[in-house]
């Protein structure tokens, strides 16, 4: 392995912490996940998609929808990945709310 490569994956690991650790320090119910991908647990089709939606019209962040029939009714969740490239600013959480 590169070291690039080792740099971009420890980076990488340390962005869906801090986004992970800041998304739960506002009480937003994401959902175990040991990969990168981070699922925030929404519950309802019509506001995950609504989220989904603002979260690229206001903000220019794509944060996917994930419905029925991907996921059984009930389930529906926000999928976000954070990447080695994203800032600290980018992925800060108070500019929402």
């Amino acid at each position: 392995m590169s070291d690039e490569g080792r740099l971009l994956r420890e980076k990488h690991q340390q962005n869906v912490r801090y986004l992970r650790n800041s998304l739960q320090e506002v009480g937003i119910p994401v959902v175990h996940c040991p990969s990168h991908i981070i699922p925030v647990h929404v519950g309802n089709p019509r506001y995950t998609t609504e989220v989904s939606n603002q979260l690229i019209d206001r903000y220019g962040h794509y944060v996917q929808a994930i419905n029925y029939p991907t996921v059984p009714f009930g389930e529906e969740k926000l999928r976000i990945a954070a990447t080695p490239f994203h800032t600290k600013k980018l992925m800060g959480i108070g500019r929402f709310f």
